[in-house]
């Protein structure tokens, strides 16, 4: 028990050192993760394979975006909570898995045209 406790403080001390020979790393990884995230959410609304729509109807983690963005184009006076709530009644026409895919092996895969 002694010698994995040593180790995970050891593994703390390595950890602190190079954090501080690298202070601008953990703002760089979190801007690249944030960055990764808001690529996925638009791929998410505004690509696919129907050339007829305008944005997709999804649920997206970390609350970044509702995903019931065609029916903010129709009704913006709808707030986002009444929209939020609507989402669980809609049909999805993509997902986070459905948009990657598309996006990297997919050449049918467009993104949507604005009308």
């Amino acid at each position: 028990m002694e010698s994995t406790s040593f180790a995970s403080q050891s593994h703390e001390f390595q950890l602190e050192q190079s954090l501080r020979k690298f202070p601008w790393l953990i703002p760089a990884v979190t801007l690249l993760v944030l960055n990764a995230f808001s690529v996925l959410h638009h791929w998410c609304e505004h690509v696919g394979y129907n050339k007829e729509r305008e944005s997709n109807t999804f649920w997206f983690p970390l609350g970044m975006g509702i995903g019931n963005h065609d029916v903010h184009h129709h009704a913006p006076h709808l707030s986002w909570f009444t929209l939020w709530r609507g989402l669980f009644s809609r049909p999805k026409t993509t997902s986070e898995s459905k948009a990657i895919y598309g996006v990297l092996f997919d050449p049918h895969f467009e993104h949507y045209e604005v009308k």
